[in-house]
């Protein structure tokens, strides 16, 4: 079984939410869990290994997940390969405090 990590975020006990967009090449986030909800949109990232709880799939160009409260999750690059020229990975994540909801 993989180790989940604890992930500590940036969000404070005085921040609402926190959003988050980023370009790569590769996309290779442990599994982890934490506190806050978050919402993940993916974008170009087909062949990407998503991992929610006991659920993996391979994702295709575009996915928007919701994830819960210390639910363990994580991306692998799998057989995701970029090139010259490819569009990167897009993603853009919105994290939420648990006590905004």
């Amino acid at each position: 079984m993989n180790e989940v990590y604890r992930e500590i975020t940036s969000l404070t006990e005085y921040d609402c939410f926190s959003i988050l967009a980023r370009n790569k090449t590769n996309f290779n986030f442990p599994l982890h869990n934490h506190d806050e909800l978050e919402l993940n949109l993916i974008l170009n990232g087909k062949g990407v290994k998503r991992i929610v709880g006991d659920h993996v799939e391979i994702i295709n160009d575009a996915e928007l997940v919701l994830l819960g409260s210390n639910l363990p999750h994580g991306w692998i690059t799998h057989s995701y390969q970029w090139s010259e020229g490819m569009p990167e990975i897009y993603e853009i994540t919105l994290a939420v405090s648990p006590g905004f909801v």
